[in-house]
Parts: structure tokens; sequence; C-alpha cells
């Protein structure tokens, strides 16, 4: 079998050094990802307009919300299969990671159905997409969702060789999907004008690809998860934990996700200015938020394996450093880019009042990033120690606090329009003091019961 980063380095190395040479890949991963979505904005902004815009970011809302549901099957198998890897258990890391590839492409054709039907309605009389926008926007989530069963697999794949260490091959899988992406763009939305559909179309090749791809790289890489026919099936004593932990992660970010179709109805009421303005802020937030993404990747690994052998006060050392290593390249991130966010808006094609809003909401957005720094790797470290639900609880409080902000101090209350951004203080600032306390008395408790279990 192929000798794991993780089990000579994870548990021995310095903490934060090891994880951050873990997650460099996984965050340049999470960039090339990014840049799918960005390259069909950029390029759709300077060939239609802001209508394009506004109706991929209402689809796109709607589209998150269903793909959610990936990444927290994902997140939780890996949580499951990295306790597995530090307990050094191979037959259970095997099973566990089979039963999880399954599951993941079962549900994702569940949710191109969902999709399929969903999507018209939900953007009619859910998120109040306006007509004129409704038929591009219901073009771009039915050929979207074509591509859910293989982002599925695709994720479940990334989860398998991250729970062993391997961060790097899923980088290269991505390095070549995005630039095959950057060039389909081109063809069909450049040269076919083939507008919204065209870029649906691209994403959707390119998810097909990348499931094909890092699939073969993994079995011929990694011989513990070269399976043969006899190993393609569902593992019952497996099966629960999988869900539990899968399925608690994916209502988590469906809850996210769902509040963000809340979200985008409130930004919605406020017209076509401020749904572009929406659109081209939550594309750069995801470039923000990069680095917290991949240290929280990271970290449900690093937990994961630690929890796995009993190794609590090393694991609680360690995310002292990635919290200390999250907010200091957050506030250097929000530092240079506060000054450059017309700039950067500006790559977008807006222009007027939506360029005015955008603006103005990506400045106060850097300036709250610290606050999720801090709280939000920590949600990883309760998935790897086999809470998933307490993270998924804090989430929902969040998104709670939010919404609310939104509807009572937004319109004719004191915040009027900007509370579209300035929910977020809310949110993060209860959200952040709430995750700390509760990771004390976790802490707490896991070495009271190392301590008992030794005696």
């Amino acid at each position: 079998m192929t000798q794991t980063y993780d089990r000579r380095r994870m548990l021995t190395g310095t903490p934060w050094k090891e994880v951050l040479i873990f997650s460099g890949p996984i965050m340049i991963g999470y960039l090339l990802q990014i840049l799918y979505g960005t390259a069909d904005m950029i390029i759709l902004g300077h060939e239609i307009g802001s209508d394009s815009l506004a109706a991929i970011g209402s689809a796109t809302t709607l589209m998150t919300l269903f793909t959610c549901l990936s990444w927290g099957l994902s997140a939780g198998s890996n949580a499951v299969m990295a306790r597995y890897n530090g307990a050094d258990d191979v037959g259970k890391l095997r099973d566990s990671a089979m039963t999880s590839l399954l599951v993941s492409m079962m549900v994702g054709g569940i949710v191109t159905i969902l999709s399929i039907v969903l999507c018209e309605p939900v953007l009619r009389y859910v998120m109040g997409v306006p007509e004129e926008i409704m038929g591009m926007a219901c073009q771009y989530c039915w050929v979207y969702a074509l591509g859910f069963v293989a982002l599925f697999g695709y994720n479940a794949v990334a989860s398998m060789l991250r729970s062993v260490g391997d961060s790097r091959s899923v980088l290269y899988v991505l390095a070549a999907t995005s630039c095959m992406n950057i060039v389909l763009d081109v063809l069909f939305i450049m040269v076919l004008d083939l507008g919204v559909i065209g870029a649906a179309t691209t994403t959707t090749i390119c998810q097909v690809v990348s499931l094909i791809a890092s699939y073969i790289i993994m079995t011929r890489k990694i011989e513990l998860f070269s399976f043969v026919r006899g190993d393609v099936r569902i593992h019952r004593e497996h099966l629960r934990e999988i869900m539990d932990a899968g399925m608690t992660m994916a209502i988590q970010q469906a809850v996210i996700y769902g509040s963000m179709v809340i979200l985008q109805q409130a930004v919605n009421s406020y017209g076509a200015d401020m749904m572009a303005s929406f659109a081209v802020e939550r594309r750069l937030e995801t470039f923000f938020r990069l680095p917290i993404s991949a240290i929280a990747s990271g970290t449900v690994t690093f937990a994961g394996m630690h929890y796995g052998a009993g190794m609590i006060d090393r694991m609680s050392k360690g995310i002292g450093q990635l919290l200390a290593a999250s907010l200091v390249m957050t506030v250097a991130i929000s530092l240079a880019c506060i000054a450059l966010a017309g700039p950067m808006v500006s790559v977008f094609n807006l222009s007027g009042t939506p360029y005015d809003y955008c603006v103005e909401h990506t400045r106060v957005a850097l300036l709250l990033f610290p606050m999720f720094a801090l709280y939000f790797p920590l949600l990883s470290v309760f998935q790897g120690m086999g809470r998933p639900r307490l993270s998924a609880a804090i989430v929902i409080l969040e998104l709670v606090i939010r919404i609310i902000c939104i509807y009572t101090l937004g319109g004719d209350g004191p915040f009027g329009y900007t509370i579209i951004w300035w929910n977020m203080l809310f949110g993060w600032a209860i959200a952040m003091v709430t995750t700390f306390i509760l990771y004390g008395r976790m802490i707490n408790k896991a070495r009271s019961g190392m301590t008992e279990a030794t005696s």
C-alpha cells in the first residue's frame, strides 16, 4: 500500500506547518474551482451585460443549495475515514471509502432530478427572480444539474484521497479542468454565442472529466483504493456512520445555502442593480475565503486523526496554531484588498449603481472576515471529533441571526439596503463567541475521557 503522508508527519511534525503544507494544494484547488464560475461571469458580463450576471447570480445561489449536499457528504466522510486512518484500521478505512463513494453518487442522481423539477418554481415563487431574466436563470440551472452525479462522485473521491493525506492529486485534476473550462467558455460563449447555456455546459463537462480523471489517478496511485468488482457494494456496518456524519454536514451546508436563497430573495427585492452587485461580491468573497476554507479542510483531517489516535493535547496545541495562521492570512488579505475593491469590481464590467453597491459591500466584508477566520476552522474540529451536529447547530444559529437582521434592520430600518452586507457582523460575532465556548468544553471533556481510559 502507498505510504500515507499524514501518518508519518501529521501526527508528529509541527502542527501548523504540516496542516498548511497539506492545505496548500487544497487552497489552490479551491481557487481553480472558483475560476470555473468566475471565468463564466467575466465573459458573460462583457459579452451580454449585467442581466446575465443577475441571472447566473440567482441560479448559482439555488444550484449551490443542491451542491452543498455533496460538500457536506464529502466533509463528513472525510472525518470518518481520517479517524480510521488515525487508528490505523485499514479495513474499515477501505470499506467506509467505498460506501461513501456509492452513497454520494446515488444522492447525486436524486439531486439531479430534484434540481430539474424544482428550479423554476423556486426561482419564481421563493426567490422572486424578475421575469426578464427568468428564462436565462432556468436554462443555467437545467444544464448545470446534469453534472451533479459527476460532482458528487468527484467530491467523494477527493475526500478519500485527503483522508489518507493526499491533497495534491486532486490539484492536478483541477488544474487541467480549469484550463479546459476557460477554453470551452471562449468556444461556447464567445464563438458559438450560447450565452448562459454555454456557461453551464462548460461546467458540466468539466465536472464529468474531473470525476473520471481523479478516480483513475486514485486507483493507480493508492493501492488501498484499487477496488475490484467484488468491492463495489455498500457496507451496512459503515452506512449509518457515513450517513450520520455526512448527512449532518450536508444538512448544515443545505441550511447555509438555503438561507442564502432567503438572502437572495431580500437582495432581489432591491432590484436588478443590487442583484448584479450581489452576484459579483459573492464571487469575490469566495476568493477572500480561500485560506480559511483550505485550513478548515485540513483541520478536519488533522483533528480526526489526532482524535482517533487519542492525542488530545497535541490536537489542542495544533488548533491554536492553525487559528493564528488563519487570522494572520485573513488580515493580510483584507488589508491588501480593501484599497483594491474598485479595480476588482471593475473586472466584471459593473458600473454606476451596481458598482457602488458592490465596492461598499466588498469593503465591509473584508473588514469583518477576521471574525470568520477565527471561528470557521473550529467547526471542522467538531466534525473531526465526531460531533457534526454541534457544528451544524452553530451554523444554523449564525444564519438565523443574519436573516432576522436582514428583515428587521433593513428596508425602512436603521441600516436600509446596507443590511445586505452588515448582517454578517451580527451573525459572525455571535457564532464566534458560541464556538469558542463550546470548543473549550469539548477539549476539557475529551481530556477527562482520555485520563479515565488510561487510569
